[in-house]
């Protein structure tokens, strides 16, 4: 009964926001037509030895600009959806709420990350500095 109450009245964990997210299918289409953001939060080592997905912006969420960066480069998108990817999803969610704390908006979380793009078969491009 409690549990109830609080979820009526929109106390506690029953109330937070849920991350909107997007398979790596329909995240690798949107972004190969040019209609989303795709930005890769994982760490320079990790874009050398296992490549970006196609058309990702490679921006390490141990990047102390990070928000500034991905903010310059969705405000020039519009308000095309900001994708966001790391290996597995974990990092993308934690990168996730530090934008949405600098004020990037339509941000969506590529379930899977890297793996699941990966294991679906979807083009992956070698990283060069």
């Amino acid at each position: 009964m409690f549990k109830l109450l609080l979820r009526v009245f929109g106390f506690g964990a029953f109330n937070e926001p849920r991350l909107q997210e997007m398979d790596v299918h329909h995240s690798h289409a949107l972004a190969s037509k040019g209609q989303a953001l795709l930005v890769d939060v994982r760490e320079v080592s990790e874009w050398r030895s296992a490549g970006l997905p196609v058309n990702a912006y490679p921006v390490a969420l141990s990047d102390p600009a990070l928000v500034s960066k991905v903010a310059a480069i969705a405000e020039s998108r519009g308000d095309q959806p900001v994708l966001i990817s790391c290996l597995s999803g974990k990092r993308a969610a934690k990168a996730i709420g530090l934008l949405e704390q600098g004020g990037v908006q339509n941000l969506t979380l590529v379930t899977g990350g890297l793996q699941a793009w990966q294991a679906a078969g979807l083009p992956i491009l070698e990283y060069s500095d």
